[in-house]
């Protein structure tokens, strides 16, 4: 059996290895330098950062094409999962450290010359644009400039005990709004310095002039739930003293849920299980002082846990067949934990038999590493899992540690 798992395992990860080389490539375009769009194929990374560059292909057999910021006026995914758009803006990037710890004293922003791939979040009259690169900043093209939102924050003291800020943004849109009669600057005063709230605003102000308004369809990915139902097996072993156990073997039925990352093209996730677990072991062991005097101990544990696993989930490829490995703890808590232990105690030639078990209690609660790898097909996951946990031993000196074996399927919703 353990063979089998870890050959299993191994399969599955240079399967994994295969495919992670495979690209993401969607349906795009490119605006040229000279204004023209060009449709295409990019390698789309559903960048969490502005891209510096990107791959563009001409068509699926043409090679890559490497695309920065000077290369061309800007590009967008038109895929009918991600649809994002990017413009090249030379712009003046507020560059002040925004990390606690790291703040300045001085209010004033400063700014650095850059050319930037700007994501599109609003457009109109008036584009609100964004860039991330340790921070998220926000910009406003008016048709003639770029400017970049500000909301900076600075040390009032030497003692870096209180924080202020010059929210310089909220002037900035009264300016730009300084002729919309929907817009007032009690509402301005009320944004946050948060992306929906800017996006909120700007759209308003958008809105009212309908014959420049142009409504953004973006699509990107959110978090999202996948519940499913677990049903596998298991062969565990018991490593206790030097008593000989035999395998254990038991039936996992469960349920799931996996949460997936946003901006992960669906790559990063954290996968929780909820299971029943079992086990029987049964060794024996002598305790033997001399030919005349010898102790023959059989050791018996019944458990069965419900148990509870947190896992990091990395998937190698957006596929149709996406292999994955899981890294992650486990909790279990024994509502039924037995032991039935029996002595032979010999001297000479009398013999005694009675029941004592080694251990006065037995600890409820179990910890484990887990490590799995797997194959998702559709709303099916297969998966071989490992795991190590510290049993039930209320010993400190004294280890039961099990090794565990899975192999499990699950349904997702």
């Amino acid at each position: 059996m353990k063979k089998t798992f870890f050959l299993a395992v191994l399969s599955i990860l240079s399967t994994a290895q295969f495919l992670y080389a495979q690209k993401n490539i969607l349906k795009g375009y490119i605006i040229k330098l000279n204004n023209d769009t060009v449709k295409g194929y990019i390698d789309y990374k559903n960048w969490n950062k502005n891209p510096v560059s990107i791959h563009y292909y001409p068509t699926l057999n043409d090679k890559a094409q490497s695309l920065d910021v000077k290369s061309i006026n800007g590009f967008g995914i038109t895929d009918d999962k991600y649809v994002e758009s990017y413009v090249s803006k030379a712009v003046k990037l507020e560059t002040s450290p925004q990390q606690l710890g790291k703040l300045g004293f001085d209010k004033e922003p400063s700014f650095e010359d850059k050319v930037l791939f700007l994501h599109i979040l609003n457009e109109g009259d008036l584009t609100l644009l964004k860039y991330v690169d340790d921070r998220s900043h926000f910009f406003i093209y008016d048709g003639n400039k770029t400017e970049e939102l500000i909301n900076k924050r600075y040390y009032v003291n030497e003692s870096k005990n209180q924080i202020a800020y010059n929210s310089a943004y909220k002037e900035q849109l009264k300016d730009l709004f300084i002729n919309n009669k929907d817009i007032n600057e009690n509402d301005i005063e009320k944004v946050s310095f948060f992306e929906s709230e800017i996006i909120r605003i700007v759209q308003k102000y958008n809105q009212s002039r309908p014959n420049s308004y142009k409504p953004i369809s973006t699509k990107n990915e959110k978090l999202t739930a996948k519940f499913g139902l677990i049903l596998g097996g298991s062969y565990s072993t018991l490593s206790f003293r030097d008593v000989d156990f035999k395998g254990s073997t038991s039936i996992i039925p469960g349920v799931s849920l996996l949460l997936t990352i946003p901006r992960s093209s669906e790559k990063l996730g954290i996968n929780f299980d909820l299971a029943y677990r079992s086990f029987k072991f049964d060794g024996t062991y002598q305790d033997k002082q001399s030919d005349f005097q010898y102790s023959n101990q059989t050791y018996a544990f019944d458990g069965k846990y419900l148990k509870l696993s947190a896992m990091f989930r990395y998937t190698f490829a957006n596929t149709s067949l996406k292999p994955f490995i899981n890294l992650g703890v486990s909790s279990a808590y024994a509502f039924k934990l037995e032991e039935n232990t029996i002595f032979e105690d010999t001297f000479h030639s009398t013999t005694t038999v009675n029941q004592r078990n080694f251990f006065d209690e037995l600890r409820k609660f179990d910890q484990g590493a887990l490590f799995g790898a797997g194959l998702a097909i559709k709303h099916f996951r297969i998966e071989a899992r490992g795991e190590i946990s510290n049993g039930f031993s209320t010993i400190t000196a004294i280890k039961t540690g099990i090794t565990s074996g899975y192999l499990l399927v699950n349904y997702q919703f």
